[in-house]
């Protein structure tokens, strides 16, 4: 459960967000006019479901600036793979503070936090933060014109 204070934090994200996702929505209509996986996808409802299961201490300390940042990268991250035929996605990048953050997105499968998390211990990597919110989305087949329902794994994981 959500508390109260950070409802309205992420309440505050979910509206620049939108605002963010607008001028996406402008310039993926251009460039995807024939891609039949570019669904209109309520911003609200994907935050709802990338924070569901996060710490309440994590949204209480966090910077409304970098949950918006956060929500933003990860919606045009699912926004790039739900629009294309790769099988997976991962970015990197670096931080001012100096921790990397790694964002992987693949059709749901057993055991992806947990391969993830047992190559971040071989390797002597502590995770500081962890998001693993569970994503559906039509996505149309290549061959047929039938529509399925899949499960896409969003994982977001800040280190130190």
């Amino acid at each position: 459960m959500i508390a109260e204070e950070n409802l309205v934090k992420l309440n505050d994200v979910k509206k620049k967000l939108s605002k963010l996702d607008k001028r996406q929505s402008k310039s993926n209509n251009k460039n995807n006019k024939n891609n039949k996986n570019n669904k209109n996808i309520d911003p609200s409802d994907f935050i709802s479901t990338l924070f569901r299961r996060a710490s309440s201490k994590f949204i209480k300390t966090c910077k409304i600036e970098k949950l918006t940042k956060l929500a933003h990268e990860s919606f045009v991250l699912y926004l790039d793979f739900i629009s294309s035929d790769k099988d997976f996605i991962v970015d990197t990048n670096t931080s001012k503070d100096g921790s990397t953050v790694l964002k992987t997105i693949i059709y749901d499968r057993p055991f992806v936090v947990d391969s993830l998390a047992m190559l971040f211990e071989r390797l002597g990597i502590k995770e500081e933060f962890k998001l693993h919110p569970i994503l559906s989305s039509s996505i149309s087949s290549k061959s047929n014109s039938s529509t399925a329902k899949e499960n896409i794994s969003l994982v977001y994981i800040e280190t130190n």
